[in-house]
């Protein structure tokens, strides 16, 4: 009998001192992480057209400004874009002379005035994205996971028609890494669910530019649930990375965005972003 308990009593402690041993290792492995910031600027080539304003659509040239933020740990891998660009497309809006009525205070009379003004979009867009490795090992890893994203479109002519969204979707990011030095990775995301603000009508928003002096906040509950039946949209993003030193690497790439709302009025857009720019790493391994 006691020689069953010796034995138990040293498979126990076998088995507690190879669980601190792995659990060492493992925090061990945890303080591994990666943090690689990068730095862009590209070109916004695209169009978009917005029923709540015209028929008409716009095209899209503009410079932009791209900031991303990868940071690996463990199989875990997170993911942070920022995009912004400004432009005046050229359209025939920009063109249209519309008829204003206004007041003379010192006639005290009533008069007509033509102006021309000249269409300016603002575009930015937010995403963080968490990942987990599931397959490929290192030279071919890939990942699922999830994505947040929110996108705003603003447009300014003879009255403002602004576009704003927030969605969740489902993502999958795959990578080859043929050498030490270089790296190319690929995603694709789609929405499933979120909510949007959207102009409800061809006409400038009282309701919303009274918000927008007042109370920025209200303008919140303006705004709607989007889910597949009202709201699709694709986004598929490369990436080329070519390691220089371990802290330092050149990144190109490109961003394809294709959407479309259907409520209340039907807004399409579709833009490609080039992108090029020096990116940084930062962590307590920095080897690829």
């Amino acid at each position: 009998m006691k020689c069953i308990k010796k034995i138990t009593l040293a498979a126990v402690s076998c088995i507690c001192l190879f669980t601190v041993v792995q659990n060492t290792g493992y925090a061990d492995e945890k303080k591994a992480w990666n943090a690689d910031v990068s730095f862009s600027v590209g070109l916004n080539e695209g169009g978009y057209n917005e029923l709540a304003y015209s028929d008409c659509a716009q095209s899209v040239s503009a410079v932009s400004w791209n900031l991303q933020a990868d940071v690996t740990k463990d199989r875990f891998l997170h993911k942070l874009k920022i995009l912004f660009y400004y432009d005046k497309p050229e359209s025939v809006l920009s063109d249209t002379a519309v008829l204003n009525q206004d007041y003379d205070a010192l006639s005290g009379k009533m008069y007509y005035a033509v102006s021309t003004t000249s269409v300016q979009a603002y575009r930015g867009a937010v995403e963080y994205g968490c990942f987990y490795s599931l397959w490929g090992g290192k030279q071919f890893p890939g990942s699922v996971g999830g994505v947040i994203r929110s996108d705003a479109f603003i447009q300014l002519a003879h009255y403002p028609v602004v576009t704003a969204a927030v969605s969740f979707c489902p993502a999958v990011t795959q990578s080859w890494v043929p050498d030490k030095e270089n790296r190319i990775s690929c995603t694709l995301s789609f929405p499933v669910i979120g909510w949007a603000l959207r102009p409800p009508y061809a006409g400038a928003d009282g309701l919303m530019i009274e918000y927008a002096e007042k109370s920025p906040l209200k303008i919140l509950g303006m705004g709607g649930f989007t889910s597949l039946h009202n709201y699709q949209c694709v986004n598929f993003s490369v990436d080329w990375t070519h390691r220089v030193k371990t802290w330092l690497a050149v990144r190109a790439g490109a961003d394809f965005y294709m959407s479309r709302f259907t409520e209340p009025e039907e807004r399409r857009s579709v833009e490609i972003n080039f992108r090029a720019g020096m990116e940084f790493r930062f962590g307590k391994n920095r080897r690829r």
